[in-house]
Order: C-alpha cells, then sequence, then structure tokens
C-alpha cells in the first residue's frame, strides 16, 4: 500500500469509528480496534472490542453527540502501523426527548479533543491499537 493510500484509509478509519460512535452502533465502534486495542476514554483503559463495546453499551438513546474530526495528520510509521493525530469538536446533548431521527437541541461544544492513535493493518483493514486523547477546550 503507497504512503498516500495509507494516509486515506487511516482517515478513513477514524471518521469510521466516530460515525458509528455518533450513530450509536457500538458494535461497529468495538470492530474498528484492534483485538487487543486500548482505548484510554476519561481516564479509564478500555483494553480489547469487549471492553469498548460495554463501556459503550451504557449510553441510553436519549444522548446524542456529534465529533466533528479535523487537522487529521497521519505519520505511516511502517507498512502496518501509522501514527494519527488530529482533533474533534463534540457536540452533545444528554436528555434527547424527541421522536427517532429529530434533531436534538444545539447547544455549544462541550469540548475540544486532541487525540493520538495507534492504527495497524490487520487483515487488509486499519483498526486503532491505541487510542489517547486530552481536552484543548471545555465547557
Amino acid at each position: 500500500m503507497s504512503n498516500d493510500n495509507t494516509i486515506i484509509a487511516c482517515e478513513q478509519a477514524v471518521r469510521r469509528f466516530f460515525q458509528a460512535l455518533d450513530n450509536q452502533d457500538f458494535p461497529t465502534c468495538a470492530s474498528l480496534m484492534a483485538p487487543d486495542g486500548v482505548w484510554y476514554r476519561k481516564g479509564n483503559p478500555l483494553v480489547g472490542r469487549d471492553a469498548v463495546r460495554a463501556d459503550l453499551s451504557v449510553r441510553g438513546p436519549e444522548v446524542v453527540t456529534a465529533h466533528l474530526v479535523t487537522n487529521c495528520v497521519v505519520t505511516p510509521a511502517s507498512t502496518v502501523a501509522a501514527d494519527v493525530r488530529y482533533h474533534a469538536l463534540v457536540y452533545r446533548c444528554d436528555n434527547h426527548v424527541g421522536p427517532a431521527g429529530t434533531p436534538a437541541p444545539l447547544g455549544a461544544p462541550v469540548s475540544i479533543l486532541f487525540y493520538e492513535d495507534l492504527l495497524v493493518l490487520i487483515d487488509g483493514q486499519w483498526l486503532v491499537l491505541e487510542r489517547r486523547s486530552r481536552r484543548i477546550f471545555a465547557s
């Protein structure tokens, strides 16, 4: 895979993860982690796909999020590993009670996060081996 293809594939892997998260498709979120991947989420290491799925599954349907991913920089480390750094502007509504498919009320963003991911190529798919984030801004 060329560097250009690696960069595009890694960016897409990040976007697919957050699209699934915002659509509450938690099995897909988990499947985008390497089997032994670690997501350091809110100071808590979630190790493996089952831990990610279990942690996210407690989120109720009334929680609506939008992660707007930007400033993505992919640095291939080898043919099977890449460092990915990016920002995410996060909107969240914790109590959306409208019918499914109706917009949640729009408030101010809740945070801007800086992410550092290590992705690995496993069976032709780029997966998260390690994900860390820190808040740049918080409301």
